[in-house]
């Protein structure tokens, strides 16, 4: 897929995921991933702080760093996001 291409697809997917409810506010980054905030993030919360999710076009959802307690507003909007997308652990 070309470079153009590609950004026109993580385009889209951001513009899908700005619609969510769950969903704080989306980064593109270098132009090959784009990363999730997720709504409910306390960073008081180790678990808040260390989840990382993002979605790569050659690996699709996955999410990292899942380690720690995390503040229940943001496991709910957490789960919202796994129920609809499955993201693989890294």
């Amino acid at each position: 897929m070309n470079e153009q291409a590609l950004r026109e697809n993580l385009d889209e997917v951001r513009t899908e995921l700005d619609g969510k409810a769950y969903v704080y506010s989306t980064s593109i980054w270098k132009d090959r991933r784009i990363y999730l905030n997720l709504v409910g993030a306390n960073r008081t919360f180790a678990g808040d702080r260390n989840l990382r999710v993002f979605f790569d076009e050659k690996i699709g959802w996955v999410y990292e760093g899942f380690k720690g307690t995390m503040s229940t507003a943001h496991t709910s909007s957490f789960d919202a996001f796994f129920a609809e997308y499955q993201p693989i652990r890294r």
